[in-house]
């Protein structure tokens, strides 16, 4: 308040003086005060990158802009002196009033060109009392109040830069996108003093995926105790807006000088695009919104927390001025070869988003090539035709597809794992002669509707969702196959030998198994919570049939990429004392952990009796539900 109160004074006080002066001067001093503007913006960064080996980027730029704005106004003003005397013979009002419009902007550039070098200084998030965010990066403050002639030098730069003063091939607009925001977002740091500047390969991007939701972080104190909770879904800032996630990779040399930790709030990544398609390109920077949930309280020098790999696997939204530090200690499950690696949340106008660039803190810099990207699949196409209403009950929804000559089916359906271990998982679900013939009716609607059946993987048969090795399973084997047990592992990508593989369930006497397959399109798919399927409400999935009785589900398999490895995460209980809650919480594969991975894939196994007609798939006990018709053998 204080800081803007000064400028705003300064600007009337240089306006009042040259409107004194008379149109003449104060034309003459407006338009070297532009020249001279323009003059510092165009040569103050290949300068300090020619004195970068004896002054730092932190204070060289910030330096030299001001310097050279200052000097060659000094100059133009001293020459204009001593050869352009004289004055213009105007009416009083007039003169005073014309040279009034001229001395304004006069100031505006002045004090605007001053105030933008002094934000560049290493000075944290606020100078002299001014900060242009608020914490939650919702609330933007001007400068100077509505004369605000930081942005005013900006705006007027990018408007003479179009043309004429061009930065390389870009004007700029584009080489320097929501420049001001960009400058309160790098100096963010926890502490005023931590370090601003970054070496440029100090940032890589490893991938890019989108999430339709994040968790909230909420964090409470209460003096050494700390409760750590992310189990709320985190509310969008814009709705309608997306979710884009990059995975980056933070070297140890963005350290801290002389300390063992990256000290950073999440507003210091910030990301740019669209990627530009030509010199009238609207670009803009949007910081970091959330990451992977690694936030320890502080202090950060103590080793009684750690981030492991299942907390840093849940994507959350957390405060843009949020404390994190990146110890060795606190980060072993971060840590690869001598870089942290961890996931960035920002949030975009729309789902097509190009993303242009990531920059982290100040030189830090790494563009993504839409070439490179390795986007997560989502093995999904059969959930989503069934979620938007279509039949299945000729060919699946993947099949169509691939008739349609979709170019990303094949890996779609394939995803991350090895080709033939996806072929064999679809194999195994049933599509062959001996296959009984099932139908799939379309996705219910309705706020209790927690999963949607597809035909992929759904039927009757015995066989696990991919072979295991015997070796994985120990006291879990009856007859060879798998029975009573909650396994975690990892899916197997290489071909087990036949005579160290389980590849069926064991089945109690007198009863038939029914396998449901579902898939996690989003979480708007299953209408805002199908993690839910991982606590409670599992116990209410069951199958009906045409005389109403009800067989409640006795197991689960889910799948998702942890760590860029393929994860599973099996129970079975062929014999539950009550069957309506048959089903355990998950271990690894928790509701978290799937909140932020569109691509996981799940099926429901029940036992039921020979000779049944099932005609619905139902999620809880109201009624409802999904048709689906399966004529059990006798």
């Amino acid at each position: 308040m204080l800081f803007s109160i000064f400028c705003t004074l300064l600007i009337l006080l240089i306006t009042g003086f040259w409107t004194n002066q008379g149109l003449y001067s104060a034309a003459i001093m407006c338009f070297e005060c532009i020249l001279a503007m323009m003059l510092a913006i165009n040569f103050y960064e290949p300068l300090a990158t020619s004195f970068k080996e004896t002054v730092g980027p932190q204070l060289g730029e910030p330096g030299l802009l001001i310097l050279i704005f200052l000097a060659s106004l000094t100059i133009m003003r001293v020459l204009t002196d001593k050869f352009l005397r004289g004055t213009l013979r105007l009416p009083q009002a007039l003169d005073r009033g014309a040279a009034s419009i001229f001395a304004f902007v006069s100031a505006q550039v002045l004090i605007g060109t001053i105030m933008l070098a002094t934000q560049m200084l290493p000075l944290g998030r606020s100078v002299l009392g001014f900060e242009r965010y608020d914490t939650s990066l919702t609330r933007r403050s001007k400068l100077a109040f509505f004369f605000n002639p930081d942005g005013f030098v900006v705006s007027l730069a990018q408007m003479i830069g179009v043309d004429r003063f061009s930065w390389g091939d870009r004007n700029l607009a584009l080489a320097k996108p929501g420049w001001l925001d960009d400058l309160h977002l790098r100096r963010c740091n926890p502490q005023q003093q931590g370090r601003v500047w970054t070496p440029p390969d100090a940032l890589s991007v490893t991938n890019v995926y989108r999430v339709e939701h994040i968790q909230q972080l909420q964090v409470a104190v209460d003096g050494d105790k700390s409760s750590h909770n992310t189990e709320t879904v985190a509310e969008q800032v814009n709705p309608g807006s997306s979710y884009l996630v990059c995975r980056v990779r933070v070297a140890q040399s963005a350290g801290e000088p002389e300390k063992t930790f990256v000290l950073f709030t999440p507003a210091q990544f910030r990301l740019a695009g669209p990627r530009p398609t030509g010199p009238d390109s609207k670009v803009q920077v949007y910081p970091a919104v959330g990451m992977s949930d690694i936030y320890i309280t502080p202090p950060f020098d103590t080793t009684k927390d750690a981030v492991t790999r299942t907390s840093a696997a849940v994507l959350v939204k957390m405060d843009a001025n949020t404390p994190l530090a990146l110890t060795p200690e606190k980060q072993q499950a971060l840590l690869k070869d001598n870089a942290y690696e961890f996931d960035v949340v920002f949030e975009v106008p729309t789902e097509d988003f190009q993303p242009w660039y990531v920059e982290f803190k100040q030189g830090a810099r790494c563009e993504i090539n839409a070439k490179e990207i390795k986007t997560r699949p989502t093995f999904a196409t059969a959930a989503a035709a069934a979620q938007a209403g279509s039949e299945s009950s000729d060919d699946s929804a993947q099949d169509d597809a691939a008739k349609s000559g979709d170019p990303s089916t094949e890996e779609t359906r394939q995803g991350r794992g090895n080709a033939n271990d996806r072929d064999r998982r679809r194999n195994r679900s049933g599509n062959d002669d001996k296959k009984p013939d099932v139908t799939v009716g379309r996705a219910p609607a309705g706020r209790t509707h927690l999963a949607t059946a597809i035909k992929d993987r759904t039927g009757e048969f015995d066989l696990l969702p991919v072979p295991l090795p015997k070796e994985a399973l120990g006291g879990h084997l009856r007859d060879n196959k798998l029975t009573e047990s909650h396994l975690v592992l990892d899916t197997p990508t290489e071909e087990i030998p036949e005579d160290k593989r389980c590849e069926k369930f064991w089945i109690p006497e007198g009863k038939k198994m029914v396998q449901v397959g579902a898939e996690a399109v989003s979480a708007k798919s299953f209408l805002g919570r199908p993690l839910e399927l991982a606590r409670s409400v599992l116990g209410q999935y069951h199958l009906q049939t045409a005389d109403d009785k009800k067989f409640f589900a006795v197991g689960i398999y889910m799948e998702a990429e942890i760590d860029g490895k393929l994860v599973m995460e099996l129970q079975y209980h062929p014999e539950p004392e009550m069957p309506e809650r048959a089903l355990e919480e998950q271990r690894r594969l928790t509701r978290n952990v799937l909140a932020t991975r569109p691509d996981y894939k799940y099926g429901f196994i029940f036992l039921v009796d020979p000779g049944s007609e099932i005609t619905h798939f139902r999620t809880d006990g109201r009624g409802g539900g999904q048709e689906l018709k399966i004529s059990v053998s006798p």
